[in-house]
């Protein structure tokens, strides 16, 4: 079998070293990625995207508002069964973090065109959600601060809030880089 052809679901223990493909995907569709488990060691959720828009690479060459969808997936180690749990056409869903103490609650991200995760749409629309797994209902993450965007975010050791780290958008990225004589399309250097 020709590994290059296939992606893999790999369970694996850090003390016995054993290896276990959970699920073998074709990689001629778009990869999945954002690979995390629940504490139970029974789920783990993963997300996908219709197309490919890559802002540092694609930003002036393509179109960002016609990137297609994208799903956030449970894969049930049990069974080996893929389920799609959310599904959006309007932005990129990545970082799915299961909540260490509640595991109905699953964190994750949404990111929106132009700019994705660079920026999103400029704080028109939240990029971080919760999903409660058992109703379906997806709760967005208010900033107190609209100015603010979040990169990341993970759940605290107890469940009950939300850490995140980003950049402040006190003035808009094409402002800040016409203000330090950047490059618009990628105004974070080093990053």
């Amino acid at each position: 079998m020709d590994s290059s052809k296939y992606e893999e679901f790999v369970f694996y223990d850090i003390f016995s070293l054993k290896k276990e493909v959970v699920l073998r995907t074709d990689r001629s569709e778009t990869p999945y990625s954002r690979l995390a488990g629940t504490c139970d060691g029974k789920t783990f959720f993963t997300t996908k995207n219709d197309h490919h828009f890559n802002y540092r690479n694609d930003a002036g060459r393509k179109d960002p508002y016609q990137m297609g969808g994208s799903s956030l997936y449970a894969l049930d180690l049990s069974n080996s069964k893929l389920t799609e749990i959310y599904r959006t056409y309007k932005g990129r869903v990545s970082h799915p973090i299961t909540n260490p103490v509640y595991p109905e609650w699953l964190l994750f991200m949404v990111s929106f065109p132009p700019t994705f995760s660079h920026g999103s749409d400029y704080g028109k629309t939240e990029r971080t959600y919760i999903l409660n797994l058992n109703t379906g209902k997806v709760l967005p993450v208010r900033h107190r601060n609209k100015c603010k965007f979040t990169w990341h975010a993970n759940w605290s050791y107890d469940g009950r809030h939300i850490y995140y780290h980003g950049p402040s958008l006190d003035e808009t990225p094409k402002a800040k880089a016409s203000r330090q004589g950047e490059n618009y399309r990628w105004p974070y250097k080093g990053l």
